[in-house]
């Protein structure tokens, strides 16, 4: 998943920090690095549920407008060939 792989870096970002940071000793390290991957834990999950939501959406608004799909996706199809 494309949000998820994004949103990665700064949690990569601030777990390297907190192992290179020089007043924490290694308690306090292992500590803060349990929290992080808690968090980071329940942010994927979150994420996912979210995405899977919006794709619900997506498929229902389809459903529903199949005409105005049809053509926001040509529309789409052609800026995209134009490189936008």
């Amino acid at each position: 998943m494309r949000i998820v792989a994004l949103m990665s870096k700064p949690w990569q970002e601030l777990r390297d920090r907190i192992l290179s940071h020089p007043k924490l000793d290694d308690t306090e390290r292992a500590e803060f690095l349990e929290l992080l991957d808690a968090a980071e834990t329940d942010r994927s999950n979150g994420l996912s549920e979210v995405a899977r939501e919006i794709g619900e959406s997506v498929r229902r608004f389809e459903a529903s407008h199949p005409q105005f799909t049809e053509t926001a996706d040509k529309i789409l199809h052609y800026l995209s060939r134009m490189g936008m």
